[in-house]
């Protein structure tokens, strides 16, 4: 017999802030009336103080079988992103296993069919998927007929650089595992947070996608109601600006000009400044890194210095960064190098994918290690320099625009003639995905030790308020000094 699939559970979180009324006639009743009963039923508030009274008796008030009810006022930055990164925060503490539970995202102001849960978590089983997304039905003025809205066949990060495809904040259906893994919601972004996460989901790479080709969720954007993403919005338009500053590095001529007339037509909004959205696609390039570093294990001393220096490294016009370490040489006794750097440009801020002496020996155990050149022998720094571009160039391979640098010089494109054999690419794969799981739980362990370092300051000493769950809240500058990169 095969092995029995884990139990799924399904935890539905509502950010609501300021509508009592459609928290309570609208997306309450389209939870309870679910016949998939969810796990928990988290109610993140983001009200103003007079109103979280009310806000707090109508979720307590709510009885839905054995799910776990919960009512929590938002404890980061002010915002649907603080939000919904603060019912992140409570579920990571919650479960063993984040693989195991899906998260389902609804607006206060949308509402769901009785059956929107059972029919993802059903797909997502049948199908072994991490992340869904159901069409919906957009309803863009009071009373009037509302526009099929699909979601969309793959998740292709071109699409979310220029527009929605289809997936907004009530139609997400994804597993928590995931969502901490690419870093949570954006706190820096007051809006277009569904479509900033969507690319960095995308970035994961290997991340099972399937859509579910039925209306299953109402979304009201009527023109009527004054809403986030309102024409002439001030946190719409704060949101593009923060947007088009985090990932105009990525886009082409094309696609700048796409987004920049997107946003004029829907939100009379264009980038502030033309000479950005006009600069050539090669002047851009360097704004998303991948920095290649050999970790020499005979040389700690200047190792360490090289680290520090790097922990230390602000750059403000940089959209992505990656650090790649690979290890070189015998190691000292029980000393592990590779990983105290990893440790210190994790705490940094930093994501890095390590390539231990173990696991290049597995990547090239069948095939040899391929060359350019192959007269001579060439020296072994030579050979370690190639094996790093590499591993920088498979790193950076899915992120357009991404330049490749070592910490001895800078390698503007990916070695052409070079390529990992079939064997270390589908080894090399699963490794960086483990790579990204582990900074997540990095930096679940950073921000608990954040939270014990508070609980222990004494009354009357300010503390430290909207702490980012990922890389890419900004309400806190890290120590690496970057509010919008990639990590």
């Amino acid at each position: 017999m095969g092995a029995v699939a884990p139990l799924q559970q399904i935890a539905v979180i509502i950010a609501t802030s300021n509508r009592f009324s459609l928290l309570a006639n609208r997306s309450l009743p389209s939870v309870k009336a679910q016949t998939r009963c969810p796990d928990f039923l988290l109610v993140v508030d983001d009200s103003a103080a007079e109103a979280r009274a009310a806000n707090a008796h109508l979720v307590r008030s709510q009885a839905l079988g054995n799910c776990e009810v919960r009512y929590i006022e938002n404890e980061r930055t002010e915002g649907a992103s603080g939000a919904w990164n603060t019912a992140l925060d409570f579920l990571a503490g919650e479960v063993d296993d984040p693989g195991c539970m899906f998260v389902a995202i609804l607006d206060d102001d949308d509402c769901w069919a009785p059956d929107y849960l059972d029919r993802c978590v059903t797909i997502a089983r049948k199908q072994r998927l991490d992340m869904v997304a159901a069409d919906l039905w957009r309803f863009e003025s009071v009373g009037g007929q509302p526009l099929p809205c699909k979601a969309p066949n793959t998740l292709n990060t071109e699409d979310f650089l220029t527009g929605n495809p289809g997936i907004q904040g009530s139609n997400l259906f994804v597993r928590l595992s995931l969502l901490l893994a690419a870093g949570g919601f954006d706190e820096a972004l007051r809006s277009t947070t569904d479509r900033d996460l969507c690319i960095r989901i995308a970035d994961l790479g290997t991340i099972r996608y399937g859509p579910l080709p039925i209306a299953l969720v109402e979304h009201f954007a009527e023109a009527e109601r004054s809403r986030l993403s309102s024409r002439g919005s001030q946190d719409k338009t704060d949101g593009l600006a923060a947007f088009w500053r985090k990932y105009v590095g990525r886009m082409s001529n094309d696609q700048r000009q796409v987004f920049s007339n997107r946003t004029k037509t829907l939100f009379d909004w264009r980038p502030l400044d033309d000479r950005e959205a006009s600069r050539s696609h090669a002047d851009t390039s360097k704004k998303a890194l991948v920095l290649g570093l050999i970790v020499d294990n005979n040389r700690p001393e200047k190792l360490r210095e090289i680290v520090h220096e790097l922990a230390c490294w602000q750059d403000d016009t940089l959209v992505g960064l990656d650090f790649v370490l690979l290890e070189r040489g015998r190691r000292c006794g029980e000393r592990d190098l590779i990983n105290e750097a990893a440790t210190l440009l994790r705490d940094a801020g930093a994501g890095c994918f390590r390539f231990s002496l173990e696991l290049q020996n597995e990547h090239f155990m069948n095939e040899p290690f391929p060359r350019n050149d192959l007269n001579a022998a060439r020296h072994p720094t030579e050979s370690h320099r190639e094996l790093l571009c590499l591993y920088c160039a498979q790193v950076a391979s899915s992120r357009i625009g991404t330049e490749v640098w070592l910490a001895e010089g800078t390698v503007r494109n990916a070695p052409g003639p070079v390529s990992l054999p079939s064997r270390a690419r589908s080894a090399v794969g699963p490794g960086l995905r483990g790579c990204r799981l582990h900074r997540r739980e990095h930096r679940l362990q950073m921000y608990r030790l954040l939270e014990d370092q508070d609980a222990s300051i004494p009354d009357g000493v300010p503390q430290r308020t909207g702490r980012p769950l990922g890389a890419y809240a900004g309400s806190r500058r890290r120590a690496m000094g970057r509010a919008h990169l990639r990590l």
